[in-house]
């Protein structure tokens, strides 16, 4: 959403409450099969998953682009992205806690989730991943003051 008010887009923007089970309607399901948000419904074209939402955008509005156009500045955008799509984000996801808590127990589940998703930001974050990782999981992200890169995407040359 955030990316498309950046664009000065003109949206329809429809919450799914996924603690009420939203997202696995049938309904919802002919959108996104996997079940999961966001979903962007574009006239014809549906697109589901953040990452590719973000560059569907940025191809089909390219006067007003999302990333710089230097490549290295470029590749450390995607970089960070994927470290959080594939390292981070996922271990934050209820399915995903309540399998690992169903193997290994309560408190064990806690200091899993701490241990990987602080192996994530001793590469890269990006801030919404920090709230949930701080108050959910009790990872101190005090460790990372000189490991942490910070990637501002609107950092353009």
């Amino acid at each position: 959403m955030i990316a498309i008010k950046d664009f000065g887009l003109s949206f329809d923007y429809v919450a799914v409450n996924m603690a009420k089970g939203e997202h696995l309607t049938a309904e919802y399901l002919k959108l996104n099969p996997l079940g999961y948000v966001p979903v962007l419904v574009d006239g014809d074209t549906i697109v589901f998953d953040s990452f590719a939402i973000l560059m569907y955008l940025d191809d089909k509005y390219p006067q007003q682009p999302l990333l710089p156009h230097d490549l290295q500045k470029k590749a450390i955008n995607y970089q960070a992205a994927n470290i959080v799509s594939s390292r981070i984000q996922p271990l934050q996801n209820q399915p995903m806690l309540n399998f690992v808590e169903g193997k290994v127990g309560l408190d064990e589940k806690l200091a899993w989730a701490q241990y990987h998703i602080g192996k994530g930001f001793a590469d890269i974050f990006l801030a919404a991943q920090i709230h949930p990782a701080i108050k959910k999981f009790n990872v101190d992200m005090v460790v990372f003051d000189a490991r942490v890169l910070v990637v501002v995407i609107s950092d353009y040359d």
